[in-house]
């Protein structure tokens, strides 16, 4: 029996995910962003890792709802490509970083640098507070 090998590629795109965030001055312990009176946003999750230039960045992202921990700490490097790495639960059990994708708080550090707008409230002012 004679095995063929392909040289296809074949691209499936997967959707990307969306995770909440909403500002601390307005969400009750365990309410999880649920009604919140001060802005709620969704933030993709699962992008691939976006290049922000050559220079190394650290970034302190505190508060996006009440979960682990109440900060994370997010670093970008440029190193034959972008590379992201964040101390939250979700990069590190969904093995973001040998997939090269990004969680919600890589997201938004990135939607900070790029101006990015979303709808729920005033997002530019959110990542102004939480994104240092």
């Amino acid at each position: 029996m004679k095995r063929l090998q392909s040289n296809h590629t074949i691209n499936i795109e997967i959707p990307l995910q969306m995770a909440n965030a909403c500002f601390q001055s307005h969400n009750a312990p365990g309410n999880n962003c649920k009604d919140p009176t001060r802005g709620a946003f969704q933030i993709p999750t699962g992008a691939t890792f976006e290049d922000i230039g050559p220079n190394v960045q650290d970034f302190k992202v505190t508060y996006f709802k009440y979960a682990a921990r109440k900060a994370y700490d997010v670093h970008y490097e440029f190193v034959d490509g972008p590379i992201w790495k964040c101390t939250c639960p979700d990069f590190e059990f969904n093995d973001r970083l040998e997939q090269k994708t990004s969680c919600k708080h890589i997201q938004a550090c990135v939607d900070k640098i790029n101006g990015t707008t979303r709808t729920g409230g005033n997002y530019e002012k959110f990542l102004v507070e939480h994104i240092h």
